[in-house]
């Protein structure tokens, strides 16, 4: 086991710690770090995720493992290699038809799709390690969720007493309306982005509700209680639907007879139609935000949803000014837009359409089909009771909330959404090399 010895000045303590135990604690900052613009300017961003970045850097200068190349990561890699590659281009593009001024920042931002395979290596380095095991992901799963409903809590029911802690997460326009919406920003600094995270650790925990043996029932129930708590407490009309598609393709999943589960969804779908104005009054209580927007829902009220001034029929309006100016360069797209108001779409897929094009889109979608398919392929190659099965559920459940959150939002440039989403398939990958993780699928072995 390889360890490293760290000197603390002026003192007589000595620090040692595995390189193991080093990539346990730095998974974990990837999601409880601290986002104080609030107190260090709008620079804090960069610095912490520069941070965030060197922690899996530093893991493997300082580990000593022997890791072969896996040929599905060298090609994962060379999907954003190339993404990259097209970028750089798009930005020239964008820079020749005078629609942004020159920026140093520009070319980071491009950068960032090198970025991104980091921590798909650095999941894929953990699981390789002789120390993991399944568990630990579980564990820093359940400290996370802990502090994001934690801090949900003290900011739904303290918010005064709590600000700087608020403040510490959040940028300043997102710590302000904690006090005018009610919506909880915790952990990650933002409503739609904190259900988000909560759905997509939500599925660790449903995945083991599949396969057995890594947590007892009853600390799943509490978790996915806790996790659902705090959608509701977010108020992010987004996220609760996300949550609804999970537990939808959960019981899809766990189900054999999929009649059954199409047919209670429907049975559900019709109680909570008919059950509609209790149901809100719960709700009410939790995030009137919330409330206000499921109440347009539930009684289908298409008028209002779409009326102007709504927050949904604003989307319209980006989204076709958005597509004006991808008409200007389809193909390669015309890179960040900095500083240009539809840069900021509410929808990843026309994020990527406007910045990257036609071309930056149909690779991200071979990457989604791609390892998707990998985790099928290691999922149906193994047995339900095997640890990989848990995993490749996981990361088919992740994708599917993604998919869904891009739509409204631009769920995959989250960086949190990141380092959960691509570390899972490292480890996923990982674990389906090693033979103790492999328990082969009954009728592969007849």
């Amino acid at each position: 086991m390889t360890k490293y010895i760290i000197h603390i000045p002026r003192s007589f303590v000595r620090l040692e710690i595995s390189t193991y135990n080093y990539a346990l604690i730095a998974f974990l900052f990837f999601f409880i770090r601290p986002y104080p613009q609030a107190y260090i300017g709008a620079m804090a961003m960069r610095i912490i995720d520069m941070v965030v970045l060197c922690l899996p850097l530093a893991f493997f200068l300082i580990s000593k493992q022997q890791v072969k190349s896996d040929s599905r990561i060298s090609f994962i890699f060379s999907i954003f290699f190339l993404i990259f590659t097209f970028g750089l281009l798009s930005l020239s593009i964008g820079y020749f038809l005078n629609l942004t001024s020159l920026s140093f920042r520009d070319p980071l931002d491009v950068v960032r799709y090198l970025q991104i395979p980091v921590f798909l290596f650095f999941g894929y380095h953990i699981s390789m390690n002789d120390r993991f095991d399944v568990r630990h992901p579980y564990y820093i799963m359940a400290i996370v969720i802990i502090a994001i409903t934690g801090l949900a809590l003290l900011q739904k029911f303290l918010p005064s007493q709590i600000s700087f802690l608020t403040k510490l997460y959040s940028p300043e326009h997102q710590s302000e309306k904690l006090f005018t919406t009610q919506r909880v920003t915790s952990i990650f600094g933002n409503p739609n982005t904190t259900s988000l995270m909560t759905c997509l650790i939500l599925s660790f925990f449903l995945s083991a509700m599949i396969t057995k043996g890594v947590i007892g029932k009853a600390t799943t129930y509490f978790f996915v209680a806790m996790g659902f708590m705090t959608i509701l407490l977010s108020g992010s009309r987004t996220g609760f639907l996300a949550f609804a598609l999970l537990m939808a393709i959960y019981l899809f999943t766990r189900t054999k007879q999929k009649i059954i589960v199409i047919l209670a969804t429907i049975g559900a779908l019709l109680i909570i139609y008919l059950l509609r104005n209790e149901i809100l009054e719960i709700i009410k209580y939790f995030n009137h935000y919330l409330y206000l927007g499921l109440k347009i829902i539930l009684n289908m009220d298409i008028e209002t949803l779409v009326s102007e001034g709504n927050t949904f029929s604003k989307r319209f309006g980006t989204w076709a000014r958005a597509l004006s100016i991808f008409e200007l360069s389809p193909v390669f797209g015309v890179g960040p837009l900095r500083g240009v108001v539809t840069s900021s779409t509410d929808n990843f897929y026309l994020y990527i359409l406007l910045r990257n094009g036609l071309v930056g889109l149909v690779l991200y979608f071979a990457f989604i089909i791609y390892s998707v398919r990998v985790a099928l392929k290691i999922k149906n190659a193994t047995s339900v009771r095997s640890p990989v099965t848990l995993l490749a559920n996981a990361y088919i459940f992740q994708t599917a909330v993604i998919l869904f959150m891009n739509f409204l939002i631009e769920a995959q440039i989250q960086n949190v959404v990141i380092y959960l989403h691509l570390t899972t398939l490292g480890v996923l990958i990982g674990m389906s090399k090693q033979t103790k993780f492999k328990i082969l699928n009954e009728s592969k072995k007849t």
